[in-house]
């Protein structure tokens, strides 16, 4: 089947969903894969503010020996 093909075969197959769950479903997997990754590294912590806190959080944990 060729991308063509395929593409008018989800087009048909989407203007016959009637259910608006299956619709939603869609345009959230389509919000999902137009998300840059750029985009979500802007708001990432680096590796070494990663390390800082978890040693924070390890060292604040109450060890019993």
């Amino acid at each position: 089947m060729t991308l063509v093909a395929k593409k008018k075969a989800l087009i048909q197959w989407i203007s016959s969903v009637k259910d608006p769950d299956i619709i939603n479903q869609i345009f959230e997997y389509k919000a999902i894969k137009n998300q840059s990754f750029k985009e979500e590294l802007k708001d990432a912590i680096s590796s070494q503010q990663l390390k800082e806190e978890t040693t924070a959080y390890i060292k604040s944990l109450d060890w019993k020996k």
